[in-house]
């Protein structure tokens, strides 16, 4: 599978490092690890992830140590990550994506 990446996920991931650094830079490399196993999990085999929208075939996959979750849809060769969101944030933002 091959990753691609709405444009706004970059906005997304970009706010939480800093809130995360602000406690311990440890702590924010341990983020950014587990947020890049994860994707490499998707990348490798989206199907174990469940689904938020299973009417569009919207998935998500969570952190297994942080509250966020990668919001995605599985293609036929691409998996495209639309929201990256704290599990806090409303439950429809980033679900408008494509």
């Amino acid at each position: 599978m091959k990753l691609r990446f709405h444009p706004a996920v970059q906005s997304d991931i970009n706010e939480v490092p800093d809130c995360y650094a602000e406690r311990s830079e440890t702590v924010a490399d341990r983020f950014w690890k587990e947020f890049h196993d994860r994707l490499a999990s998707i990348e490798q085999d989206p199907g174990r992830s469940g689904f938020l929208d299973l009417g569009r075939g919207l998935r998500r996959a969570r952190l297994r140590d942080f509250p966020h979750l990668i919001i995605f849809y599985q293609f036929d060769n691409t998996v495209k990550v639309t929201c990256v969101k704290h599990e806090k944030r409303h439950p429809l933002r980033g679900l408008r994506r494509r």
